[in-house]
């Protein structure tokens, strides 16, 4: 309160001398001003930023993204990793993140499909073998999807009328749930499509580090 109080003092000292047309008491108020009035008046500048939580997690997020956002999505360019050795991912573990993924953000559950899981194997193999080949450009930014689709076989194989794919290519990623939260959850693209309240149907397959999500409804 009393370093309020003095610099109420010192603007009202500022503005007499101002007020007066004699230029050394208009050089000995600015100086003032300099010297005293703007270094209280910096001193309460600040800069919030919201911290971001990632659940059951560290709380620092790997620097690598996925190379495919989702149909309706322009693809991020990748940062490509060494993937780390060893890793298996079970369909069973990235359905569990995905269904307390949900919960978390007060969504409703989803039927897990045998038929979706069958077309999500069916990418996953053939990403796989395009990465043999292809290390540098694992994902094919959905053309197969997209192959499929305009051929009718992704509606006939999974019996739906609408299919939504999520692509993600994580080296470093030795999870479910970071690639379920730090991976698609990260893209607003990926993020709108697996906590869509229209779907009520997904699966996820994925052999590391290329994992394939399927949605409709």
């Amino acid at each position: 309160q009393g370093v309020l109080i003095a610099k109420a003092l010192l603007y009202v000292m500022f503005a007499v001398l101002f007020i007066t047309n004699n230029s050394r008491i208009e050089w000995l108020a600015k100086r003032i001003r300099r010297d005293m009035i703007q270094p209280y008046s910096n001193r309460y500048s600040f800069v919030y930023i919201q911290p971001t939580e990632y659940p059951e997690e560290p709380t620092t997020v790997p620097t690598d993204t996925p190379v495919e956002p989702t149909m309706i999505v322009t693809p991020q360019p990748v940062q490509q990793k060494v993937p780390v050795q060893g890793v298996s991912i079970s369909e069973e573990e990235l359905w569990n993140a995905l269904v307390l993924y949900r919960q978390a953000h007060g969504k409703k559950s989803l039927n897990r499909s045998e038929s979706l899981c069958q077309y999500a194997r069916k990418r996953t193999n053939e990403l796989i073998e395009r990465l043999k080949t292809s290390p540098d450009d694992p994902l094919d930014n959905h053309e197969g999807f997209k192959r499929d689709a305009d051929s009718g076989y992704v509606f006939e194989s999974t019996g739906y009328n609408y299919v939504g794919e999520n692509l993600a290519f994580t080296p470093s990623y030795t999870s479910a749930t970071q690639v379920i939260e730090w991976g698609w959850d990260t893209s607003s693209g990926h993020r709108e499509l697996q906590l869509s309240d229209d779907i009520s149907n997904s699966c996820i397959a994925g052999i590391h580090p290329v994992f394939v999500g399927i949605y409709s409804y």
